[in-house]
């Protein structure tokens, strides 16, 4: 059986995110005997950087990697630019590969594989990842009391209800955001929905691998003491990621402990932590805000007695998998979150490692503190066993395999 696939990413390999949540599934299908072909919008200057790692990940594993570069302004022409460059390139891959199904990443890659799917007939795969044009005006990114983005949302809502009729299959990251779907009765019978969260590679983030040594070392360098009571955040803290929130329940924290340290592990400006704790009157010493290579994450989350893991409040989080949830299970430290982020509540319930607010009052951080501590005193193999569960990626590679052959087949 010809097994030609095309996977379609507005995202970039280059990126942390590529690297982490595309490659790894896509080296395991390829073993399973796919022939995968991969294309992607990279941003230029992290393609300069990182173009000769990335080629050799994707030799090793037999997946041909083609990319394209990703624009980001002028807004709204060059969200169409990338469209429709992904449009034009996919047309070009398959009259050398004539694919059996394409794998669509999000939703501007499904302009290019319905444009497949009408003039050469191949199957059409929507992994959704979230819903993206509410994600946008959760965000911010879109104004809808602007005209123009008023008009943009609207396009891409009902653009939204096309996508999901076309598609031969879907991925949600969350039975959340699944239920959501079916509640819409886009169709006459129910859209073939599977739900696959966002894996982690527990193999890189094992507590057992890391050594009292790495973690001294690290310490030192964060002028950080092996007494100071240490919570964490992984992350952006732009857009979604309710900082002020974080930091007040750590404000919370230092009433009960005196030797409470926040150190924030991010890729963005410290200076949006610096600006919020300065409000709060959080001294500036007790925070600590840092960069991380990815190999080097599961050492800085390893300081951890808890982590944070908050969202603001809107629709889009029904559909939000966050990968962080999977990686720190398999470290084995828990975590408190926000409300309604995908299945999130539910997964900290059922593997009793992580703690729900219940809203962001001073009341509801104490109560929240006060449940997550005994969860920091239990055996890390316990709290690892949760991610074995929920976000292995063997079983996440597994679980695509077989949406693939219901394609192929």
């Amino acid at each position: 059986m010809n097994k030609k696939v095309l996977y379609i990413s507005i995202d970039g390999m280059t990126d942390p995110l590529g690297q982490s949540q595309v490659l790894p599934y896509l080296a395991g299908l390829s073993k399973l005997g796919y022939q995968i072909s991969l294309l992607s919008c990279d941003k230029p200057h992290l393609y300069a950087q990182h173009k000769e790692k990335i080629e050799a990940i994707c030799k090793v594993n037999s997946i041909k990697w083609t990319s394209i570069p990703y624009k980001n302004s002028p807004p709204i022409i060059s969200a169409l630019a990338n469209i429709q460059n992904l449009s034009k390139t996919s047309h070009q891959l398959h009259l050398k590969e004539n694919f059996d199904f394409v794998h669509c990443r999000s939703y501007q890659p499904m302009f290019a594989g319905i444009s497949l799917k009408k003039k050469y007939g191949t199957k059409l795969l929507f992994d959704i990842r979230g819903f993206w044009p509410d994600e946008r005006v959760d965000g911010g990114l879109w104004n809808l009391k602007k005209l123009h983005w008023k008009l943009v949302y609207r396009y891409f809502k009902n653009k939204e209800k096309y996508f999901f009729k076309q598609a031969d299959h879907v991925i949600s990251l969350t039975e959340n955001a699944k239920n959501e779907i079916l509640d819409w009765k886009l169709t006459d019978t129910p859209i073939p929905i599977d739900v696959i969260p966002c894996c982690a590679d527990l193999k890189l983030f094992n507590y057992e691998d890391i050594t009292s040594e790495a973690k001294k070392e690290l310490l030192e360098s964060l002028q950080l003491k092996e007494t100071d009571y240490i919570i964490t955040y992984l992350g952006s803290l732009g857009t979604f990621y309710g900082i002020e929130d974080m930091l007040q329940l750590f404000k919370r924290l230092q009433l009960k402990k005196e030797n409470a340290k926040f150190l924030i592990i991010t890729a963005s400006a410290p200076e949006i932590v610096w600006k919020v704790a300065e409000k709060l009157n959080i001294p500036k010493d007790s925070i600590r805000v840092t960069r991380s290579e990815r190999n080097k994450v599961p050492l800085h989350l390893s300081l951890s007695q808890f982590s944070l893991v908050f969202y603001k409040d809107n629709f889009s989080r029904k559909a939000c998998s966050p990968t962080k949830i999977g990686e720190l299970l398999g470290l084995g430290v828990p975590f408190i979150c926000s409300p309604n982020i995908g299945d999130t509540s539910i997964i900290a319930k059922a593997t009793n490692s992580g703690v729900t607010i219940t809203d962001y009052s001073e009341d509801a951080y104490d109560k929240a503190i006060d449940e997550i501590i005994p969860l920091t005193r239990q055996d890390k193999s316990t709290i690892r066993e949760g991610a074995f569960k929920y976000f292995n990626l063997d079983d996440g590679i597994s679980e695509y395999s077989h949406v693939y052959n219901k394609l192929l087949n």
